[in-house]
Protein backbone atom coordinates (compact mmCIF):
# COMPACT_ATOMS: atom_id res chain seq x y z
CA UNK A 1 0.00 0.00 0.00
CA UNK A 2 3.05 2.59 0.94
CA UNK A 3 5.12 1.10 -1.70
CA UNK A 4 2.23 1.51 -4.29
CA UNK A 5 1.44 5.65 -2.99
CA UNK A 6 4.94 6.15 -3.03
CA UNK A 7 5.55 5.20 -6.64
CA UNK A 8 2.36 7.38 -7.51
CA UNK A 9 3.88 10.09 -6.00
CA UNK A 10 7.31 10.05 -7.48
CA UNK A 11 5.48 9.06 -11.24
CA UNK A 12 3.66 12.53 -10.59
CA UNK A 13 6.53 14.14 -9.48
CA UNK A 14 8.34 12.89 -13.04
CA UNK A 15 5.83 13.56 -15.35
CA UNK A 16 5.37 17.41 -13.56
CA UNK A 17 9.17 17.82 -14.00
CA UNK A 18 8.79 16.72 -17.71
CA UNK A 19 6.23 18.88 -18.39
CA UNK A 20 7.91 21.94 -17.04
CA UNK A 21 11.41 20.99 -18.95
CA UNK A 22 9.34 20.76 -22.21
CA UNK A 23 7.19 24.38 -21.55
CA UNK A 24 10.52 25.67 -20.31
CA UNK A 25 12.43 24.48 -23.42
CA UNK A 26 9.16 25.49 -25.40
CA UNK A 27 9.33 29.08 -24.37
CA UNK A 28 12.81 29.18 -24.77
CA UNK A 29 12.65 28.04 -28.30
CA UNK A 30 9.68 30.73 -28.96
CA UNK A 31 11.71 33.09 -27.41
CA UNK A 32 14.14 32.99 -30.16
CA UNK A 33 12.21 32.54 -32.67
CA UNK A 34 10.57 36.03 -31.83
CA UNK A 35 14.00 37.05 -31.33
CA UNK A 36 15.11 36.17 -35.27
CA UNK A 37 12.09 37.56 -36.87
CA UNK A 38 12.59 40.94 -34.48
CA UNK A 39 16.35 41.02 -36.02
CA UNK A 40 14.97 40.07 -39.52
CA UNK A 41 12.43 43.15 -39.63
CA UNK A 42 14.88 45.32 -38.03
CA UNK A 43 17.42 44.34 -41.21
CA UNK A 44 14.68 45.18 -43.81
CA UNK A 45 14.14 48.66 -42.09
CA UNK A 46 17.16 49.25 -42.16
CA UNK A 47 18.10 48.65 -45.65
CA UNK A 48 14.79 50.13 -46.56
CA UNK A 49 15.81 53.23 -45.13
CA UNK A 50 19.13 52.93 -46.62
CA UNK A 51 17.76 52.49 -49.69
CA UNK A 52 15.23 55.61 -49.66
CA UNK A 53 18.38 57.54 -48.41
CA UNK A 54 21.01 57.07 -50.61
CA UNK A 55 19.57 56.20 -54.37
CA UNK A 56 23.24 54.69 -55.12
CA UNK A 57 22.65 51.76 -53.36
CA UNK A 58 19.88 50.21 -55.31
Amino acid sequence: MVISRLIERFDFYFWSEKLSFFIFRGGIKLSLKVLQVSTMVKKLRFWNTLRRSYPEFR
